[in-house]
C-alpha cells in the first residue's frame, strides 16, 4: 500500500489462526480490525466479516458495514464453529441480502478444517494441502447445495486460483447425480473469480485457461507471500498486454464496482 501499490488496494481479513467462533465478538468485525484504514486511507478498499453463528446478526452487520462504511464485499468461512456448515439452509436468508445488495462474496481459507487428519511435520502438510482442501469445499457446497443456484446473481471470488476444483471439475460433474442440481456443477464453478496466487506459472496459466481471463484478479497473498515474486510468476505466463492489463487492475474494478482512477493526494511540505 505504498506508492508501488497504484493508489488503491483490496484488503480483508483472513485471519489463519483465529476461529470462526471469535466473529461474534465486535472487536473482530471488519471496523475492529482495521480503525486506522476506516479513519485514514481512501485508496483502501476492505471487506466485512460477519458473525455467521447468528443469521440475524450476520445480516445487521453486512447492512452496516456495506450501507454505512462503504465496504465492497464479505467473506466466509468454511465452517461456523463445530456444528454449521457454510450451507447451511439458516443462512439462506444471509445469501439473499448478499445478492440483494449486489456485494462480492469472498472465500478464504483458515486453520479450522482438515487439522487431524494432516498434523504432523511441523505443520508443513496442513500448509502445503489444508488451506487449498478448505477454500475448495467451501466453494463446492455454495455449488452442491444449490446456493448458486437459487441466487444466481452472486458474485463469488474463490483465493489461491480456486484450490483444487478446476482440476477436478469433470470428477464434480461426474460424480454430481445425488445433489441433484439441474446443471452441472462446472457451470457453476465457471461463472468464479479467482486470483493469481500460486506458486507456479502452470497453475496461474490453467486458472487463467479455466475461468478465462476476465474471471482472474492479480494477488499477492500478502503477507505470506512476496509481491515481487507474484509479479514475476505472472510474467511467466506469458500474457499479452490487454490480458495483463485485465489481471493487474480491470477486472477487480470492474467485479468490486470501483472507479477507473484513483487520484492520489498531493504531498504535504514536512514540517522542519
Amino acid at each position: 500500500m505504498d506508492d508501488s501499490s497504484g493508489g488503491r488496494a483490496i484488503v480483508y481479513r483472513t485471519s489463519p489462526r483465529a476461529s470462526a467462533l471469535q466473529w461474534l465478538d465486535p472487536a473482530h468485525t471488519s471496523e475492529g480490525q482495521h480503525p486506522f484504514l476506516f479513519s485514514q486511507c481512501q485508496a483502501v478498499h476492505t471487506r466485512s466479516v460477519v458473525p455467521l453463528q447468528d443469521t440475524q446478526a450476520a445480516i445487521d452487520e453486512l447492512d452496516r458495514m456495506v450501507q454505512k462504511l462503504g465496504l465492497i464485499g464479505v467473506n466466509i468461512p468454511s465452517t461456523i464453529g463445530r456444528d454449521n456448515h457454510i450451507d447451511h439452509s439458516r443462512l439462506e436468508p444471509l445469501y439473499d441480502r448478499i445478492e440483494q445488495l449486489g456485494v462480492p462474496l469472498l472465500i478464504h481459507p483458515t486453520d479450522n478444517a482438515f487439522i487431524d487428519i494432516l498434523d504432523g511435520y511441523n505443520g508443513a502438510l496442513h500448509l502445503a494441502l489444508g488451506r487449498t482442501f478448505d477454500v475448495s469445499l467451501t466453494a463446492a457446497r455454495l455449488i452442491f447445495s444449490g446456493i448458486m443456484e437459487r441466487h444466481p446473481k452472486l458474485k463469488v471470488y474463490m483465493s489461491h486460483t480456486g484450490g483444487a476444483l478446476p482440476y477436478q471439475a469433470g470428477r464434480m460433474d461426474k460424480s454430481a447425480g445425488p445433489a441433484k442440481l439441474p446443471r452441472d456443477p462446472s457451470v457453476y464453478l465457471k461463472t468464479f473469480y479467482t486470483d493469481t496466487v500460486s506458486p507456479h506459472a502452470i497453475g496461474v496459466k490453467f486458472a487463467i485457461e479455466y475461468f478465462g481471463v476476465d474471471h482472474i484478479m492479480f494477488g499477492d497473498d500478502h503477507p505470506c507471500w512476496s509481491t515481487q515474486t507474484a509479479l514475476k510468476i505472472l510474467d511467466e505466463v506469458g500474457l499479452s498486454k490487454t490480458d495483463k492489463e485485465k489481471i493487474l487492475g480491470l477486472n477487480a474494478r470492474r467485479f468490486f464496482g470501483l472507479a477507473e482512477r484513483v487520484q492520489s493526494k498531493p504531498k504535504e511540505a514536512a514540517l522542519v
